[in-house]
């Protein structure tokens, strides 16, 4: 199975019903830049690293940016960024700065 593929499955299993409107576009050169808003609702268990967090039910409204890079009529490359802050604030998920400063602190 493809990277895309494992990641978009697992993704299907949380947000079932994601959907994705387009909301602007513009080309530059051999670059096009499509922004997209994905919604859904947070419906299946979400896998993390430090454990699962149960779905909520939450609506999600994310914003997203996809760069197709074009040469000769044929795509080079294809990234996707996503909003994950938006997203994991919208799913009630908040940084843990604490866990975050005493893991870089200095041994001593």
């Amino acid at each position: 199975m493809s990277d895309w593929a494992m990641w978009s499955s697992g993704w299907a299993s949380c947000f079932p019903t994601f959907t994705g409107s387009w909301t602007g576009s513009t080309c530059s050169g051999d670059v096009v830049a499509i922004e997209l808003s994905i919604r859904g609702t947070f419906l299946g268990p979400f896998e993390t690293p430090a454990g699962v967090i149960q779905p909520t039910g939450a609506k999600l409204d994310i914003p997203t940016a996809d760069f197709w890079y074009v040469r000769d009529g044929k795509i080079q490359e294809f990234n996707c960024h996503i909003g994950t802050s938006t997203m994991f604030a919208q799913l009630g998920v908040l940084p843990d700065f604490a866990s975050a400063v005493a893991a870089s602190a200095p041994q001593r």
